[in-house]
């Protein structure tokens, strides 16, 4: 059960829609515009300092400190390194951003940036513990993929007014297991264990994705199709763009070289940063119902 469905989201579904661009200034803030630029400038800042001082800040894993801890998830050696993961930042967290403006869950995205900024990189580099070896990490793709790891959440959030059948937040790790089956199975590096791995993610996706199909159909065949407002440009290619980044964005964030320029890409950290985000945001969203239902039979 979704519980009482808000104002943002009803404004997907029912009456005349203003232009998308009229909504968009609406919603879009100063302040968020400004708390998503911080990011950003703070690794093309760190990109700026010597490389003597950027070395004192890069995780060594047989010799861990608390600054680096932090710091070496903002730290970035070569161009091509930075580039890779600005763009992955302005391509995934804008839109993640905007899904849960429209679908009316500002606060949970700004719970799960504020998480994920403050707290991801020790999460990520007490994590990277768990294997000894001796190396140094740095860079952020892995904090990137956890930004990444709130999306499928919003996509869920604002898709979920389209649909005729009570879908429900239970059938949100239905795209979770979308998403580690192509990582598995078409990025990683073939093993009997991916292999293992992407088949039961994929046929989990595709039976739970299945049945969600049969249930919106039956519902449909039940109540009807109902009468829905004219789209004006935006709302539906918003979320068609969501959706292109949720399949096509872990082929960017797992590369299939995993060595380049004397750099080893750390596949553990970047799916360990995918998971947590998106089971923090997965609880937060069951969360955010549960209240809302609560709060809807009281009264």
């Amino acid at each position: 059960m979704n519980g009482a469905r808000d104002t943002g989201t009803r404004a997907l579904n029912d009456g005349e829609l203003p232009p998308f661009s009229a909504v968009l200034w609406r919603l879009v803030s100063l302040r968020d515009s400004a708390l998503l630029a911080v990011f950003p400038l703070v690794l093309v800042g760190t990109a700026l300092l010597p490389a003597e001082t950027k070395r004192t800040l890069v995780f060594a894993y047989t010799d861990p400190t608390v600054i680096t801890a932090y710091a070496s998830h903002f730290v970035h050696f070569h161009v091509d390194h930075l580039l890779a993961n600005l763009l992955g930042y302005l391509l995934v967290v804008p839109t993640t951003y905007l899904l849960s403006i429209f679908a009316d869950r500002r606060r949970l995205f700004w719970t799960m940036f504020a998480t994920v900024l403050l707290a991801g990189p020790f999460v990520l580099s007490g994590l990277n513990l768990a294997v000894p070896r001796d190396a140094i990490g740095y860079g952020s793709s892995g904090v990137i993929m956890a930004f990444f790891g709130i999306l499928p959440v919003a996509l869920y959030n604002y898709a979920r007014p389209f649909f005729v059948s009570d879908l429900r937040a239970r059938d949100l790790p239905v795209l979770f297991f979308l998403v580690v089956g192509i990582i598995s199975g078409i990025v990683l590096p073939r093993s009997d264990a991916t292999v293992a791995i992407a088949v039961v993610s994929g046929l989990l996706a595709a039976g739970y994705g299945g049945f969600i199909l049969v249930r919106e159909r039956r519902a449909r065949n039940r109540l009807g199709s109902p009468s829905r407002p004219v789209r004006p440009f935006g709302y539906v290619e918003l979320p068609l763009v969501g959706g292109v980044l949720l399949v096509g964005y872990p082929l960017v964030g797992f590369p299939s070289e995993l060595v380049a320029a004397n750099r080893v890409v750390n596949l553990y950290v970047h799916f360990l940063g995918f998971a947590i985000a998106f089971v923090a945001a997965y609880v937060g969203e069951v969360t955010h119902v549960l209240a809302e239902t609560t709060g809807a039979d009281a009264e």
